[in-house]
């Protein structure tokens, strides 16, 4: 089991470098233009849990439409939503990075937007680490 646990946090760092170098390489090589949110749509996800107990969580996620070098407009929906609806408003101006290659989605240009995927990945590593080392010394004794 502690091996188990030591190689899921393995895929999670792993995961976590991949995330990291695919946000660098937009940040990088990609165009920053501004866009404008063209809507906001709630989201919700409902979970019920062993006993029967269901709970609904909502998100906010803004679509953001933004006009290329080439003159081409894009839609996208951003990749993280806020509890809050108030964080976003139709015809709010946002920093938008995207990757003339298309090889990249484009983002939102800011920190929550750009790295919380990265930083998931990496504190789910450091927990399962901290887990798999407890159970590797707790078994020692």
């Amino acid at each position: 089991m502690e091996a188990l646990i030591f190689l899921i946090s393995i895929g999670c760092f792993i995961a976590a470098f991949f995330s990291f170098k695919s946000t660098r390489s937009l940040l990088k090589n990609g165009v920053t233009v501004t866009g404008r949110v063209s809507r906001v749509e709630r989201e919700e996800n409902r979970s019920t849990d062993e006993n029967g107990y269901t709970s609904t969580n909502v998100s906010y996620y803004p679509y953001v439409e933004f006009t290329d070098q080439t003159g081409v407009k894009t839609e996208f929906k951003a990749g993280v939503g806020s509890s809050s609806k108030r964080k976003w408003k139709v015809d709010q101006a946002v920093e938008v990075v995207y990757d003339p290659t298309g090889k990249h989605k484009p983002k939102i240009r800011s920190g929550m937007q750009l790295w919380f995927g990265t930083f998931i990945l990496a504190f789910l590593g450091v927990i399962f680490l901290l887990v798999a080392l407890g159970v590797l010394s707790g078994s020692g004794s």
